[in-house]
């Protein structure tokens, strides 16, 4: 997420000013945040990496995709590396339109790979003042999804799935639904043992902690190079854990209900025949007078 590589290599430079081949022979330092992990890393492309990865028992790929442009070379990479069909691949994006798009190109491309959906950290504002509860409630962004080519999986937040666990979640659950955790250590993993069957371990130090609060550090914000302050993640973050607005949308609903069947009833009153003699008499008696 950095838009520099000074944090990770040293090299003060925006990746968006470097080259491909420049970018494969700059080194990401042993070091990151204070924490040591004991070797250096190169930085690779895709292909490579899908490769390593996919053979080795145990270890899984989460490819967290935010734009529908990446998509293709995630399918190429995935056929190129005998990953695709395999368990130990999924896509996931917290975007609706990402996901249907995933969805048909891997149709298309005769794989069978899982794709997911995943709700954002809670407290970010990022469903304005609805909140997270009331998605989970309506559903409204997973509504159009359906079929062969749909997500299976839905992900949350450690925090919204405690909170949500024995409720709303476990109707997705019923429903069909796969369900996945972040937000944790490899350590907290064990204790989701039971109903969950996706696990993305993205907390620190197992992940590098990144800077303004990203992923890796669970609202952790760094100010300058060293000032860290603590944010803890919370489900009741802002209007995350509230109903309101799901029963003023009803209420909402009601009222314009209502008041279709009124003027649905206005409409039939006026132009029903008994209405009509009823106006043929008004006229009569007028012409009369």
């Amino acid at each position: 997420h950095d838009e520099s590589l000074l944090r990770l290599t040293g090299v003060d430079k925006n990746i968006a000013d470097v080259t491909l081949d420049e970018l494969l022979e700059i080194t990401v330092q042993a070091e990151v945040n204070g924490y040591d992990y004991g070797f250096n890393n190169s930085i690779t492309k895709l292909l490579p990496a899908v490769k390593a990865i996919c053979a080795v028992d145990g270890v899984s790929i989460n490819f967290d995709v935010k734009t529908a442009d990446v998509i293709a070379p995630i399918i190429s990479s995935l056929k190129e590396s005998n990953c695709a069909a395999s368990e130990q691949t999924i896509l996931t994006t917290p975007y609706p339109s990402v996901a249907s798009e995933a969805g048909k190109a891997f149709e298309d491309a005769g794989i069978t790979n899982r794709i997911g959906m995943y709700f954002p950290r809670p407290g970010g504002g990022d469903y304005y003042f609805l909140g997270q509860r009331f998605m989970l409630k309506t559903r409204i962004l997973h509504t159009l999804l359906s079929g062969n080519t749909a997500p299976s999986i839905i992900e949350f937040h450690k925090s919204t799935y405690e909170a949500e666990k024995d409720d709303l979640i476990k109707k997705w659950v019923d429903d069909g639904w796969c369900v996945g955790v972040y937000g944790i250590t490899s350590d907290e993993a064990e204790q989701y043992d039971t109903g969950v069957h996706v696990y993305i371990v993205d907390e620190g130090p197992v992940f590098p902690d990144l800077p303004l609060g990203g992923y890796g550090g669970d609202g952790d914000v760094y100010i300058g190079d060293a000032t860290k302050v603590k944010e803890e993640v919370i489900y009741e973050n802002g209007t995350d854990d509230s109903l309101v607005w799901y029963y003023v949308l009803i209420a909402v609903s009601v009222v314009l209900l209502l008041l279709g069947w009124l003027a649905l009833y206005w409409t039939i009153c006026q132009f029903s025949p008994s209405s009509r003699q009823q106006q043929k008499k008004k006229k009569t008696s007028v012409a009369s007078f």
